[in-house]
Formats: structure tokens, sequence, C-alpha cells
């Protein structure tokens, strides 16, 4: 066979569902052999001869154990089948504890249920840290709908800004009602959750994040720290220094020439991590709304959701090929960091793509 089946081959037999393209000792669906021709393939270094060459070698290995597996399984349900029917009447009653002994009891002795063995222990190696050691929300997405997927893989990184002006956490009433267009009073409300938020899980060793009128970096031996400086002129820093991992960006103390300047040019990012998970503060004195906000933090990016089951079982129905592509083809997206799909947001057509990891999403307030 060739390298390529050929788009014409294609386009001729995806009409018919029923057709199948003989590839090896396969015979697969046209559609998942275009997608795996045209979507799956390209760009990875392996030709669509050797992934198919690789399942035909899989299903051939695997073969004579499922045969076998569905065998045993067939004789289990024809056991049960047969020992249920001669206990009918028994049966009505559930509440029997000498029947349910005996039908325990039958289902041990054919080998469907399985002796307690007593504890177990079992350990894990090579796996992500994210599932191994970080604790934090994993969220369950049906693969067959990108705009949820896409919803979950961007929750890794989230801005605390935007998530709480745009929901009920401040309240959406009185003075706080979101509106047309910005809000004064709850952007003010949004800033101020914010700092006793920080207050809580990245408290200074003197003040509150309310009174911070500056943040840079500095050396202490050859360990970098958190310096902050308070609106009183009192400079001072983390309660629990480790939770200062870097900085990016144009930040430096107010030495550097006139504190005036030097606060316009402020601009930047501090990276804090608590409990394995990150919060990025992003500085930037010139910003509408970092003009506004302790130390000229225009908004908080938060790791939140780290992990993300893309399933293809219990929430959807994978059932024929043409299922199963739309599967393949949303995840291939998504491991290729490519997957995008439009939607109405609003009344008008949006597209929605896959954030950057490191970047804080869309801007809040807009």
């Amino acid at each position: 066979m060739s390298a390529s089946v050929g788009a014409a081959l294609y386009d001729k037999m995806i009409t018919n569902t029923g057709a199948y393209i003989p590839i090896g000792g396969l015979k697969v669906s046209p559609v998942l052999a275009k997608l795996v021709e045209e979507t799956i393939c390209p760009d990875t270094g392996f030709s669509p001869v050797y992934f198919w060459s690789c399942l035909e070698t899989l299903t051939s290995e695997l073969a004579p154990e499922v045969e076998r597996c569905l065998k045993r399984r067939d004789e289990l349900q024809a056991q049960i089948d047969e020992f249920y029917a001669k206990h009918q009447e028994a049966c009505k009653d559930v509440t029997d504890a000498k029947f349910l002994q005996e039908c325990n009891q039958f289902l041990m002795d054919i080998g469907y249920l399985a002796p307690d063995q007593g504890s177990v222990s079992a350990t894990t190696a090579f796996v992500d840290e994210e599932v191994a050691e970080i604790q934090g929300p994993q969220l369950v997405c049906p693969s067959d709908n990108a705009r949820f997927l896409l919803n979950a893989v961007n929750a890794r990184w989230g801005s605390l800004f935007d998530a709480l002006y745009g929901f009920d956490v401040i309240p959406n009433e009185g003075a706080l009602t979101r509106g047309e267009g910005y809000s004064t009073a709850r952007g003010d409300a949004v800033v101020a959750y914010a700092d006793a938020l920080l207050d809580e899980i990245a408290p200074l060793a003197l003040g509150k994040w309310s009174e911070v009128a500056r943040l840079w970096p500095t050396f202490v031996g050859d360990a970098q720290q958190l310096e902050v400086e308070l609106k009183s002129g009192k400079t001072t820093g983390l309660q629990s220094p480790s939770f200062f991992v870097g900085s990016s960006g144009n930040l430096g103390p107010p030495s550097r020439g006139s504190k005036t300047a030097a606060h316009l040019a402020d601009k930047g990012r501090i990276f804090l991590k608590q409990n394995r998970l990150h919060i990025i503060l992003e500085i930037d004195h010139a910003d509408s709304v970092g003009k506004t906000s302790p130390g000229g933090i225009k908004d908080i990016t938060m790791e939140a959701a780290i992990s993300t089951i893309m399933d293809m079982e219990d929430s959807v129905s994978a059932v024929d090929a043409d299922d199963k592509a739309t599967l393949y083809g949303v995840v291939n997206g998504i491991f290729r960091g490519t997957l995008s799909t439009s939607l109405m947001k609003g009344g008008r057509q949006t597209n929605r793509g896959m954030n950057e990891a490191s970047s804080s999403v869309t801007q809040w307030a807009t």
C-alpha cells in the first residue's frame, strides 16, 4: 500500500459509510482513514502506513485474549441466567438474607466474585506531577464538545479579577450591579476582595496588601525575595519568603531615579507559589486598573483547575466511525494546541481557542 490512500479515493468512499478501505489486514472506515491521513499523522514523523501497521500488530496480539475474555463473559452470563431462572420466586424477596447468602456463594463458586485476599498496597511511578502531587480541581468534559474542553483546558490559568467581576462572588446588586460599561464601584470591590485573599494565602510580614504601594524582587544573599513598599513608606516582605518564586519584566526599587518615573515604568509579573499552586501578580502602574490597585496590580492570574479528563465514554455516545472521528479530531487538537471552535456569545459570533499556558486570560470588565 502507498503512503497515501489518496484524496480522490477518500472523497469517493466517504459517501458510503458502509464501505471500508482495506489497509494491510485491516478494514478501515474511510472517515477514520481520512482523519489519520490528513489530521493525525501530519508533522509527527510517522506515516499513515506505519500507524495502521502498528494497530494491526496490536490487534493481532490482543485478539486471542479478547476472544477468551468474551467467551468467559458469555459463560458466566449463561450460568447466572440459569441460576436466577431456577429461583424466580426467591428473587422477589430482596430482604431474604438466606437467599442473598446463597446468591453470593453461587457467584463465588462460578468465579464471578473472588475471595477477599486481605489488605493490598499499590505504588505508581512516572505519573505527572499534576495528578500525583498537586491538590486541585480536576474537570471532566465530554470529548465531543470542543467548547467544553476548551473551557476546561483554559481554566488551568485564569484571571481572578475577571472571575470576581463577572460572577456573584461580588453581589450583583445595588451599587455593585454589573452594567453595560465598567462599574468603578464593582471594580473597587474586586480589588478589595483580591487584597483580602492575598492577606489570607500570602500574608505580608508587616501590614496588609491593601496598603501596598510597590513590589520588586531583591537579592538576600544568593536568593531572591520579594520586597514590598507600603503606602506609609515602610518596607516589608512576605511572611513566608519562600512563597516568592520569581519575577519578569521591568520591576525595580524606588532608588532608580525619581519615584514617580519609576512607578510609571513598572510593568512585569511577580510569581508566588502556595501549596504547589502559582499566583501571578500582573503589575502595570500605567494600566487603567493598575492605577487604582495596590502596587499597580492590574490583575491576578491564578492556577486553578489542574487537570482535565477528556471523557470518551460515560458522557458521550461514540458508536460509529463518524462519532469516533469527531472525538479523535478534538483530542488531536488538544494535543497539538490548535483546537478552536466558533460560538455565539451575547448575540455575536466569536472564536474560542487554547490560551498559552503562562498567559492570563481575557481582560476583565471589557
